[in-house]
C-alpha cells in the first residue's frame, strides 16, 4: 500500500467516526467562523442558478449541499462514506451517491459541481478532477467550484492537526493550484482566498 493510500484510509476512518456529531460541530466554535469565512466565497465562485443540477462531490454531512439546496438547484450528494451519506439523507432528503471521487462513474448530466474540502484526501487529485470533470454536462456551464487548503501559515495549523492523526495532505500556493488543474486538463478561472483556503474555479482547457 502507498503512502498515499494509506493516509487517505486513515482519513477515511477519521471521519467516519465523526460523521454523527460532524455537522453540529462545524456550527461551533472556530470551525463556524472559518465556514463563515469560506461559505460565501464558495458560492459567489460556484454561481448557482435555480434550477441547475449540482453535484456536491465530498459532500460530507451536507454543509454545501443546503447550501446549494437553498440557491435552488437540484442537488446530489457524493461521498465515499456511508455514515455522511446516511446523515444528508436524514437532514436533507436528497439523492446520494457513495463513491471514491476519483473512480464513481459519473453521467454528464451536472451543470456545475462543487467539491469542497476533500481532494486534500484523495491520493490521486489529477485523477479526480479528471472524473469528476466527466459530470459536466457538454452543453452547459463545466465548471467545478474547488475549496482546497492553501499554503500559508493558518494552514499549516490545520495540516499539523490532520497530520497528527496519521493524514498526510497537501497545501497549495497559487502556483500549484495552477499546476494541479493543469493536470488534469483544467484552468483555474478564478481564485480567491478564504480562511487557510483557496477556492477556485475550474474549467477544462478544450471545450467537449
Amino acid at each position: 500500500m502507498s503512502r498515499g493510500q494509506a493516509s487517505s484510509d486513515r482519513g477515511r476512518a477519521y471521519f467516519a467516526a465523526r460523521a454523527g456529531g460532524y455537522d453540529r460541530g462545524s456550527s461551533r466554535g472556530l470551525w463556524s467562523r472559518l465556514r463563515a469565512l469560506e461559505s460565501p466565497v464558495v458560492m459567489a465562485l460556484a454561481g448557482v442558478q435555480r434550477g441547475e443540477r449540482v453535484l456536491d462531490a465530498g459532500c460530507g454531512a451536507g454543509h454545501y449541499t443546503r447550501l446549494l439546496m437553498e440557491a435552488g438547484a437540484e442537488v446530489d450528494a457524493l461521498d465515499a462514506l456511508p455514515e455522511m451519506l446516511a446523515e444528508v439523507r436524514a437532514r436533507l432528503g436528497v439523492r446520494t451517491i457513495e463513491g471514491d471521487i476519483a473512480a464513481v462513474a459519473l453521467a454528464p448530466i451536472y451543470d456545475k459541481i462543487v467539491c469542497a474540502g476533500v481532494l486534500e484526501f484523495v491520493p490521486d487529485r489529477a485523477a479526480a478532477l479528471v472524473n469528476l470533470a466527466r459530470g459536466l454536462r457538454t452543453d452547459g456551464a463545466r465548471e467545478i467550484t474547488l475549496l482546497i487548503l492553501a499554503r500559508c501559515w493558518p494552514g499549516f495549523g490545520y495540516w499539523l492537526a490532520r497530520r497528527v492523526n496519521g493524514i498526510r495532505m497537501p497545501m497549495y500556493s497559487r502556483g500549484g493550484l495552477d499546476a494541479l488543474a493543469a493536470s488534469a486538463g483544467l484552468r483555474v478561472v478564478e481564485a480567491r482566498r478564504a480562511g487557510y483556503n483557496w477556492v477556485a474555479r475550474l474549467t477544462p482547457t478544450c471545450p467537449s
